[in-house]
């Protein structure tokens, strides 16, 4: 490696997740097609996509006002990359959409509440239903 090139440490600092708009990336024609029942939610902007990389976010409001429900998708190479994906995705849409929470549902394992409890989120309670128990999740940007 010569001087010049930049190290894991020296590369590029992590981008900042944004919105995508799909208005703009299909035109309205496909998006009536894609979105089928959503197009409403999409147009009035109570159904969001915020990405970084292959990283997105699908954020969907919910009552009571202020409350976003959230399912993060994405493929990582490593845990570190997809908790800082997750967390630039998490924080750019709370800094533009000043929610009062951000909330999701897990399956109720160890495993997926020490998961999600890494990124930020903390157990608000939990729903029994035939499917499988989960978790419901809350996040808020620390100040």
């Amino acid at each position: 490696m010569s001087a010049a090139e930049p190290t894991i440490e020296q590369a590029k600092p992590p981008e900042k997740a944004v919105r995508l708009c799909p208005e703009k990336e299909l035109g309205d024609d496909l998006l009536e097609l894609a979105a089928e029942d959503d197009l409403s939610l999409i147009r009035n902007g109570n159904l969001q996509f915020w990405c970084i990389g292959d990283f997105c976010g699908t954020f969907l409001h919910q009552a009571p006002v202020g409350n976003w429900y959230v399912e993060l998708h994405g493929d990582a190479r490593t845990f570190e990359e997809y908790k800082r994906s997750c967390t630039a995705i998490l924080t750019a849409f709370w800094d533009a959409q000043k929610p009062e929470i951000i909330t999701t549902t897990v399956a109720r394992t160890a495993k997926a509440q020490v998961f999600m409890t890494s990124l930020g989120f903390s157990t608000m309670g939990e729903l029994f239903m035939a499917s499988g128990d989960q978790l419901i999740m809350g996040w808020r940007k620390c100040h």
